[in-house]
């Protein structure tokens, strides 16, 4: 709130000088009318969207949380972070306090178990913590200098620094529909329920016999990995350079 008014002050202050050179220019070249409306257009539009430009950024962002909460809707999915550590704090309530019992008598055993519970209820949290984190810093910098960006773009000379700042809005706007298609795909194969993985001695058919507070603690990190990759996926996808 502090700082956008400086910043709106700037883009109109940028709008202004461009919009001033672009009409010199249209003078230039001889007094080319078509030049001169077509710059008056594109200053116009740009001046509505700077002027309107918080309403304007949250329904560009709606749109996207819009097919966002479709995915996650449709499919009933809770909140599947919570349902997996709660799961693991049933599996250490189980298996963690005997096996406590068993390290303190000096078991190996008990150690791996222990070792394996602790990082999958900390990992996939903490990750999930660093995504949030990374989504709500980038979305307040492209909110903040998007008039900046905006500013430039009727300009010729200009105008090409508003593409990638363009890009990495629709970018930055596909990373919550990588995460609900994730949880979507974790609640199908029932690897929101850390008892599944447990009785069914494996992970999506591999590592079959491994202990089961290893396998908790791989599929932690494993899921935890998937979300910290959602902004180099997002933009692969998008570039095209997903193969």
């Amino acid at each position: 709130g502090s700082v956008m008014p400086i910043i709106w002050f700037i883009a109109n202050s940028i709008l202004t000088v461009t919009f001033l050179w672009g009409v010199y220019d249209a003078f230039v070249r001889g007094g080319d009318v078509r030049s001169l409306g077509i710059t008056l257009l594109k200053y116009a539009a740009v001046a509505v969207v700077l002027m309107n430009w918080a309403a304007a950024f949250r329904d560009v962002v709606k749109s996207f949380d819009y097919v966002s909460n479709y995915i996650y809707g449709i499919n009933g999915l809770g909140n599947v972070i919570d349902a997996w550590t709660n799961g693991l704090g049933d599996a250490w309530r189980s298996d963690g306090m005997t096996s406590m019992w068993e390290l303190i008598r000096g078991g190996i055993s008990a150690l791996i178990t222990e070792a394996g519970l602790i990082i999958g209820y900390i990992v996939l949290p903490f990750s999930l913590a660093i995504f949030t984190i990374c989504f709500v810093f980038w979305g307040c910098v492209l909110y903040v200098l998007g008039p900046l960006v905006i500013a430039t773009m009727p300009s010729s000379s200009l105008g090409r620094f508003h593409s990638r700042w363009i890009e990495n809005l629709i970018i930055w706007n596909c990373w919550p529909l990588l995460a609900d298609t994730l949880w979507t795909l974790m609640t199908a194969i029932h690897l929101n329920n850390p008892q599944f993985v447990i009785n069914n001695g494996g992970l999506w058919g591999s590592f079959q016999g491994l202990e089961g507070s290893l396998l908790l603690s791989l599929a932690s990190v494993m899921f935890a990995l998937l979300i910290a990759t959602i902004p180099m996926t997002a933009r692969r996808i998008l570039m095209g350079e997903y193969s």
